[in-house]
């Protein structure tokens, strides 16, 4: 069982004990991973205290997630596929090689090939695992197939269910479980909580307003983190480095200018 993603005061009961006032989180709403499943996009919320030394809390139930664009993600089950060592150098070799942001342009090579090596490889390994179990009840019941080939379909389902075990394990996040004994179900489980717990549900922009819709959370945040970084113009700079003396040369100046 785990916690379901909340907001509000989870402290849902207060009381007296002699002269202290006491709060407590006795109230909690659990869900397993079947019902997570079923309601990812789920939530609940403690409201206030009104008449009863108990919080009320709500139960949001929700069947969808919005969609959104994926970003690129290196996954380990790549790195024994045919040609991805070749698709990487092919990529980083591309890459601009003089002084203006070579780095970053061979990274943005490398990401566009393996993009384009992964249109060509689909690495869903559930499909995989779903076709290679068909494959094998068909060979094993063909009295005609022989033993090599039957053997060397059950390595290819092996192989992919630790394919897709590995895939679930990073998604997860866990650092502590080892792979091994089909944990496969346990870490995509891990994987949906973890993606409730780190969605927001809403935001508050500076005048206190709540927003639910996507779009406006994401510009309420883009405003907020502008605000953060935009520096307040000023000249008056003579009174903060009048103390300061200077270590840089004008010569170390040009070089570190270049």
């Amino acid at each position: 069982m785990k916690d379901l993603m909340y907001k509000g005061n989870p402290f849902s009961w207060v009381g007296k004990r002699q002269k202290e006032t006491i709060e407590s989180c006795l109230d909690r709403v659990f869900v397993n991973a079947d019902w997570q499943s079923m309601y990812p996009a789920s939530g609940s919320e403690f409201l206030t205290l009104a008449g009863s030394d108990h919080a009320p809390v709500i139960i949001d139930i929700e069947e969808e997630i919005q969609t959104k664009r994926g970003q690129f993600r290196y996954d380990k089950r790549y790195s024994g596929c045919e040609d991805f060592i070749a698709s990487v150098h092919r990529g980083w070799n591309r890459g601009v090689t003089d002084d203006s942001g070579g780095f970053q342009n061979k990274l943005k090579m490398c990401r566009r090939e393996l993009s384009q090596w992964k249109k060509r490889n689909k690495s869903n390994s559930a499909e995989l695992i779903q076709s290679l179990k068909f494959q094998l009840d068909a060979a094993v019941r063909n009295h005609s197939t022989p033993t090599h080939a039957i053997q060397q379909l059950r390595r290819q389902l092996n192989q992919a269910y630790k394919d897709e075990e590995t895939h679930w394990k990073l998604k997860s996040r866990n650092k502590w479980l080892n792979e091994g004994d089909r944990n496969t179900k346990y870490f995509h489980a891990s994987s949906k909580a973890r993606k409730s717990r780190n969605r927001i549900k809403s935001i508050l922009d500076d005048n206190g307003i709540e927003h639910f819709r996507d779009n406006v959370i994401g510009k309420v945040a883009e405003a907020y983190f502008q605000k953060l970084f935009t520096a307040t113009p000023s000249t008056d700079f003579d009174s903060i480095i009048s103390d300061i003396s200077p270590r840089v040369t004008p010569e170390i100046n040009s070089d570190l200018l270049k």
